[in-house]
């Protein structure tokens, strides 16, 4: 029997009520009750604040990419949720590849998740590119986007050089596609001839091969990884002029090193300095931090006060010729540095005059032993 797929623009959507679960609740990926996060119940519920709805469904606030798409969803498939409807779906459909691979190669992915996915960004190559290797999308979903898609999506994926490999009811809907070249029919016809000539489909049905999925992943990353750094430095600049004081403070707290590299440049102390609350930074990124002349004065504050941080002797050295580093501190860590870097100390026109002649005192005690 011939499955039909359904994209989400072609059905009404439905309250949310009967479909949303607690986190206990088991969801198959094929239907049924959708399992969500007590964070995502907590901020779909009627008690929670609009103002805040709106906070998340404009990822302000620290969620999982998986709790962020399911709010999005469940948003969007909320007929009362008012603005937030389109506000979830503008949402899916910004946000990068590179972000939302986990949801996208997630093997327990709902399938009405899919349908909104699809519904946002079934005309994104990138996001095809990355969804193909996961087995458990239904092979009619794929003969569904294989129908209508664009030119650019077949030509990418109908190259013979390609890894990507299609059944005889993809290769259908290949054919019926409006931007389909006559080399590709003439194609389509060859393959179909040998599959039944062999009697069996040109590609079982969600099968991939090991050596298949390692070409695809190196294919998709080659293709992926400069436009998707370059779409996620973007929307993330632009969502933090957006964000509120206390949104930013938390994303400082809890975010990723793109979100820690571009917190700690913010004009509000509070902000910046709590990127070096996050459990994630590292001592690359403190480094970097202290040979930076323009670092404000608190954060030069919170990783003198670090113990840890300064058993590291680039970072000691750094923040000797810190400007904002306190010359008590600095000539306390003249001590602890060695000759080599007190000599080019000594010669330096960028530490204080009082710091130089510290260094040239110590050379003199060093020469007379």
């Amino acid at each position: 029997m011939t499955r039909t797929y359904v994209f989400l623009e072609d059905i009404a959507p439905e309250n949310v009520s009967p479909e949303i679960a607690s986190s206990e609740s088991v969801s198959p990926n094929s239907g049924g009750q959708l399992r969500i996060s007590p964070e995502v119940a907590r901020l779909i519920s009627a008690d929670t604040d609009i103002e805040e709805k709106h906070r998340a469904v404009a990822e302000r606030l620290p969620l999982s990419i998986h709790d962020q798409v399911i709010l999005w969803y469940l948003f969007y498939t909320d007929a009362g949720a008012g603005d937030l409807r389109e506000e979830a779906l503008q949402g899916l459909a910004r946000s990068n590849v590179t972000t939302l691979k986990p949801v996208l190669r997630d093997p327990a992915l709902d399938l009405r998740v899919l349908e909104f996915i699809l519904r946002a960004r079934r005309a994104n190559l990138p996001t095809l590119i990355v969804l193909r290797p996961n087995q458990n999308v239904p092979e009619f979903a794929w003969s569904a986007i294989f129908a209508r898609c664009s030119y650019e999506v077949l030509e990418f994926f109908f190259d013979p050089q390609s890894p990507f490999h299609f059944t005889s009811s993809e290769l259908n809907a290949v054919a019926r596609n409006p931007q389909v070249t006559a080399e590709m029919q003439a194609t389509i016809v060859q393959l179909l001839e040998q599959a039944g000539v062999q009697g069996e489909g040109v590609r079982s049905e969600g099968d991939v091969t090991a050596a298949h999925a390692a070409d695809l992943d190196a294919a998709q990353e080659q293709l992926l990884d400069e436009t998707a750094a370059q779409m996620e430095s973007a929307s993330k600049l632009q969502l933090a002029q957006e964000l509120n004081v206390g949104d930013k403070i938390k994303l400082a707290m809890s975010g990723d090193k793109e979100w820690r590299s571009l917190l700690v440049k913010d004009s509000n102390k509070q902000v910046s300095s709590a990127v070096l609350k996050n459990p994630r930074v590292t001592e690359k990124e403190v480094l970097t931090l202290c040979q930076n002349r323009s670092t404000n004065d608190e954060l030069i504050r919170l990783i003198l006060a670090n113990r840890e941080w300064l058993k590291n002797y680039t970072i000691r050295l750094a923040l000797t010729m810190h400007p904002r580093t306190p010359l008590n501190q600095g000539i306390r860590f003249l001590s602890t540095l060695g000759e080599k870097d007190i000599r080019k100390l000594s010669k330096s026109r960028n530490i204080s005059s009082v710091l130089v002649n510290a260094c040239r005192r110590i050379l003199m005690v060093k020469s007379k032993h």
